[in-house]
């Protein structure tokens, strides 16, 4: 919501509807299920805030599977594949590269 506020600001139009990408399918439909039952009222307020942003279609949720949630090498201990294809996927640069890119 911070970036969509910020690129209003900027006076970026957004084409098309920003996508959470998940890997929790209950999580995922939860944010699609638009009843509360009552095992949902002890849920943190940034689900609900979520729930009604997709109600209103501010934002989608979609699945992605664990092994290619690149979120997972912030969260999880990483073996030595996964690990290289998360930050690969982060598109890291190397601090020589930043020195590199940096005005003379």
């Amino acid at each position: 919501m911070w970036v969509l506020s910020l690129l209003k600001e900027m006076y970026i139009d957004v084409i098309k509807t920003p996508c959470i990408w998940c890997d929790n399918i209950g999580t995922i439909a939860f944010a699609a299920n638009p009843v509360l039952h009552s095992k949902t009222k002890h849920v943190e307020l940034d689900v609900h805030f979520i729930r009604e942003k997709v109600a209103v279609g501010i934002v989608t949720v979609g699945h992605v599977p664990s092994t290619y949630q690149v979120a997972e090498i912030l969260t999880k201990p990483q073996n030595y594949e996964m690990f290289a294809f998360c930050r690969d996927k982060l598109n890291k640069i190397s601090t020589d590269e930043v020195h590199d890119r940096l005005p003379r």
